[in-house]
């Protein structure tokens, strides 16, 4: 699993991809980077998660809270 620097844009658009995946009925467990690179793994879960917790009536966005 690569750990390669990642760029803040990336990180962004992997944590909006885990937030459309949730919107999209995906799976938690499929996420596309678990073989490929452990902080984008960790984005995406963080991106549906914090959808999931939206959907449910929990706190802000983590875009609003930077």
């Amino acid at each position: 699993m690569s750990n390669k620097s990642i760029s803040d844009t990336q990180r962004r658009d992997v944590y909006i991809e885990g937030k459309r995946a949730f919107d999209e009925h995906t799976r938690r467990d499929y996420n596309p980077y678990t073989t490929s690179n452990l902080m984008l793994t960790i984005t995406w879960w963080h991106g549906w998660d914090t959808a999931e917790e939206e959907s449910q009536g929990g706190s802000l966005p983590i875009e609003d809270q930077l």
